[in-house]
Order: structure tokens, then sequence, then C-alpha cells
């Protein structure tokens, strides 16, 4: 694969949790992960403070779906051309999802996710997408915490994890956790951002 200079990633951050936008060579971008059920205005508002027009988002992806991930998808599929969902990331994943937004009366806005709005795709996909659309980085499967987690690392080494588990937490005895970081240490990650707290 190709590397692809990145210009910039903004992190935004709402509701004790953090979003991310990566900018392609055009000037264009991805959302990565994009927020809680019914949050669509204050999704947009930290985007323009950002300095971002929203209509610049050209595609979406999530790391895995839970609602303080995903739970937007279903709005935000709705505004921005591309959005994927990538490997594990099926049918199932979303119906445990929405089961749990739809029961929280706090969410009685929310707006189911319309399959025909979402691409699935595998991650060899995902990678060649992220190729062509000149955004860079690799995608790959770190399903640990769930197993439709993946983890966005870019061309310069910072990794977006979602919510893997911190390295200082992982116990030796826990397989599938090493084997996640390993992955990432045989790809020469400098950086790490998880999405509940600040980069490290």
């Amino acid at each position: 694969m190709a590397l692809i200079e990145q210009k910039q990633m903004k992190i935004l951050h709402l509701h004790h949790t953090n979003y991310f936008l990566v900018e392609n060579k055009d000037g264009k971008f991805l959302s990565i992960d994009n927020g809680y059920p019914c949050t669509l205005y204050e999704y947009k508002r930290k985007v323009k403070e950002a300095g971002i027009n929203f209509e610049d988002i050209i595609g979406a992806i999530v790391t895995h779906l839970h609602l303080d991930h995903a739970g937007l998808l279903g709005e935000l599929c709705q505004v921005i051309p591309d959005c994927y969902l990538i490997g594990n990331q099926r049918q199932d994943e979303i119906n445990e999802m929405e089961r749990i937004i739809l029961r929280d009366r706090n969410y009685a806005g929310y707006k189911k996710i319309d399959l025909e709005k979402i691409k699935f795709i595998s991650i060899d996909e995902m990678n060649i997408y992220l190729e062509e659309k000149k955004f860079g980085g690799t995608i790959i499967a770190t399903p640990s915490h769930s197993k439709d987690s993946v983890t966005y690392i870019t061309d310069d080494g910072t990794a977006i994890i979602g919510d893997l588990t911190p390295l200082c937490n992982v116990m030796e005895d826990n397989k599938e956790e090493n084997e996640d970081w390993n992955k990432l240490f045989d790809l020469n990650v400098k950086n790490v951002i998880p999405s509940h707290a600040n980069e490290f």
C-alpha cells in the first residue's frame, strides 16, 4: 500500500468521548466514530468549531458498534455519502446496539440505521478505500474488546483504538488483549488515542 501524506487529524471531544476526523490530500474528511444517539446537532457544532465544513465529510466508519461510538450512525448516513461497516460489524451487532438504544427513554427520537445506506465491506476492502480516497492509514481487527472492534492506524503511527484495553491494564494471561497490542507493536505504532482518555 502506498504511503500517503496525511494533512491532519482533528479530535472532537463530546460527552466524555473522542471522535475523529481524518483529512485526505484533497481536503475531505473521514469520520471515525461519531457519537451517541440523537446528537447530530451537537456533532455538527463540534465539526464547525474545528473549522471544518460538514459537507467536506465524505465517509464515516466506527471502531465498533456500541452506542457511544455508533449511536449516531443512523442519522449520519442520511447526510454523508459513504458510511461503512467493516469486517465483523454486521446485522447482529446493529441489532444488539439498537435494542439497548430503543429501551432508553433518553433516545426517544432515535433513527434506526437504514441498511440500504450502509456499505458492509471487509477490512481489505476498507484499506483499498483509504488508499483510493487518499486518506492513507490502515485498518486492522482488534477484537479483544468486542468481536467487531477495529483500529485505524495512520501512516505516521498514530492508532485510534476505540475501547481497546490500555496497555498498562492488560494482564499477562489475557491472550486476546496481548495479541491485539502485539499487532500494534508489529505495525510500529508510536502514539495511541483511546476513545475515553488522552493520547499516550
